[in-house]
C-alpha cells in the first residue's frame, strides 16, 4: 500500500535535473542557476564544501517499511549511514555528494516514493 501516487511526469523531470547537474559540472551553469532546479526535488546544499541533503517527501508522514528501508539503504549508501526523521515527519538523507543526487532520486522512485516537492514553496506535514 502507498500512501500518494508518484505523478507520471516525474521520470521527466528527474532527466532535466540530471542535465541541469551536468550543466553545472561543465561549467555551463552556476550554483546559483542550479538551485532553481534542486530546490523542487528537496536538494539543498549543506555547510560542508560539495555536500548535499535530499528530503523525501513522506506526505501526511506516512510512509509504508519498504520505502523506509529503501530510504535507509540510499543514505548508506550514497550518503551518511543515519538518516533523518524531521519534525515535519519528512526523511533527510545528509552528506551527498553531487554526483549521488540522481541515483538516490532515481532509488526512491523504485518504491514509489520521491524528494520532489520536498523543498521550495510546496506544503509540507503539520509540525
Amino acid at each position: 500500500m502507498n500512501f500518494y501516487e508518484v505523478p507520471n511526469v516525474l521520470e521527466s523531470e528527474i532527466d532535466s535535473l540530471e542535465d541541469s547537474l551536468a550543466r553545472l559540472k561543465a561549467g555551463g551553469l552556476t550554483a546559483g542557476q542550479l538551485k532553481i532546479h534542486r530546490v523542487p526535488f528537496g536538494v539543498y546544499e549543506q555547510r560542508k564544501d560539495g555536500a548535499y541533503m535530499v528530503r523525501i517527501r513522506c506526505n501526511a508522514g506516512a510512509i509504508t517499511p519498504t520505502q523506509f528501508k529503501k530510504a535507509a539503504e540510499l543514505s548508506k549508501i550514497y550518503g551518511n549511514p543515519s538518516i533523518h526523521v524531521t519534525t515535519r515527519q519528512e526523511i533527510q538523507i545528509h552528506d551527498v555528494d553531487i554526483d549521488k543526487i540522481i541515483p538516490i532520486i532515481r532509488g526512491l522512485r523504485e518504491v514509489d516514493i520521491s524528494s520532489r516537492g520536498g523543498g521550495g514553496n510546496t506544503v509540507r506535514n503539520v509540525m
